[in-house]
């Protein structure tokens, strides 16, 4: 049995009689809280270092729904028009939008750091230095 009750708030009644008692599938957690259906009432690190007492990590009937439905329809029905069409709006996308959160040097990965201390910035370069020689 599980009691996730310290640590999380589920406002949804069905939701909330399914999982009492139980490990909730990380899955269901992460779509019930960006639905506003659970609120965590401790720290978002002090759960990432409980998730194993309150967390199950299993594939869900959703996962199985995605493959059949959404995955086996795009291969099935596979083609460059489709590809284009999906990709599109994250290549449409200006500058601006990405320098917001991938910063001055518009990188996507961290970097290589040498200790706490350093800045992401510094780690960054110095994996990019590391990298493009």
């Amino acid at each position: 049995t599980c009691d996730w009750s310290k640590y999380l708030d589920i406002t949804d009644a069905k939701l909330k009689a399914t999982w009492t008692g139980k490990k909730i599938p990380i899955a269901i957690f992460v779509d019930n809280y960006l639905k506003n259906k659970i609120d965590i009432k401790i720290e978002p690190m002090e759960l990432f270092w409980k998730r194993y007492e309150v967390f199950r990590f299993c594939f869900t009937t959703e996962h199985l729904q995605f493959f059949l439905l959404k995955f086996t329809g795009q291969l099935i029905h596979h083609s460059q028009a489709a590809d284009s069409a999906e990709v599109r709006d994250v290549y449409d996308r200006s500058n601006n939008f990405y320098n917001y959160f991938l910063g001055p040097r518009m990188i996507y990965t961290s970097g290589i750091f040498e200790s706490q201390d350093e800045t992401l910035e510094v780690a960054q370069d110095r994996k990019m230095d590391l990298v493009c020689r």
